[in-house]
C-alpha cells in the first residue's frame, strides 16, 4: 500500500507527496526549516515550522482548524504544514492513505476564507 504525505499552503491548497518512514528531510523542505510535530491523533501528526509564528510565516486558516477541531484550544497554525500519519512499532513516522488525504482535503476546503 502506498503511503503519502499531504502538505497544506495557508491558502489551503493541498499537495500530496509520496512518503515512506521518518522523511525529515521532506518534512523540513515543505515548512521551510526546522519542524515540530504536533499530535492530532494516534493516526495523524501535523508538521509545523518550530519558528513559524517567530519568523512571522502566514496564518494557515486551514490547518488552524483542523488542529482546533483535534486539540481544541485557542492556539493558531502558521505556514505551510505537513500531514502524516501516527508512528509505527518502532516509532517510525507513517505516511496517511488516501481515506485521511481526501478528509483533509474536504476539510482544508471547507475553511478557505473567500
Amino acid at each position: 500500500m502506498s503511503q503519502f504525505a499531504a502538505i497544506m499552503s495557508p491558502d489551503g491548497a493541498v499537495q500530496v507527496v509520496p512518503f515512506v518512514d521518518n522523511q525529515l528531510k521532506t518534512l523540513q523542505t515543505a515548512v521551510g526549516g526546522y519542524v515540530e510535530a504536533v499530535t492530532l491523533s494516534p493516526d495523524l501528526i501535523m508538521w509545523v515550522n518550530e519558528d513559524g509564528k517567530m519568523n512571522k510565516l502566514p496564518f494557515n486558516q486551514a490547518a488552524t482548524s483542523i488542529f482546533v477541531k483535534h486539540r481544541g484550544g485557542a492556539d493558531f497554525i502558521v505556514g505551510q504544514v505537513v500531514f502524516t500519519g501516527g508512528n509505527d512499532s518502532n516509532g517510525d513516522t507513517k505516511g496517511i492513505g488516501e481515506d485521511q488525504i481526501q478528509q483533509l482535503k474536504t476539510y482544508a476546503a471547507m475553511s478557505k476564507v473567500n
